[in-house]
């Protein structure tokens, strides 16, 4: 009886003091000035509205997006004031992360896992 209530004491001690990892502070996934220019460069995917269907990859607004600590688009949505959410589109904003992601060239390789023989290579 007696250990069960000594654990019970520590596990409500440690659940007191213990630091929470869930706070309400502000998101610092990037800097004030970098989201704005973030959204300034990518206002034509992101705005509300028709958008542009296709994001190059090696645009201008995913190399901003890829400044972005680990592309987190939902940190850069969760930072967006109240007049930015009037003006940006907060799901598209989330949406760039996918966008532009780097996609590797697709391998010339047949079903058989062997590369295809090119006109032009001397094997």
């Amino acid at each position: 009886m007696f250990c069960g209530k000594l654990t019970l004491f520590i596990l409500l001690v440690y659940a007191i003091t213990s630091p929470h990892l869930v706070n309400g502070g502000k998101q610092t996934c990037v800097k004030p000035h970098m989201k704005d220019k973030l959204l300034r460069t990518c206002y034509p995917w992101i705005k509300h509205g028709f958008v542009r269907y296709y994001l190059p990859p090696n645009s201008p607004c995913c190399a901003e997006v890829r400044k972005v600590r680990n592309m987190d688009m939902n940190c850069v949505a969760l930072m967006l004031s109240p007049k930015d959410r009037e003006t940006y589109d907060v799901d598209k904003i989330r949406g760039l992360q996918t966008l532009c992601q780097l996609r590797s060239p697709p391998s010339r390789r047949n079903k058989d896992g062997k590369k295809f023989m090119d006109c032009w290579s001397i094997s």
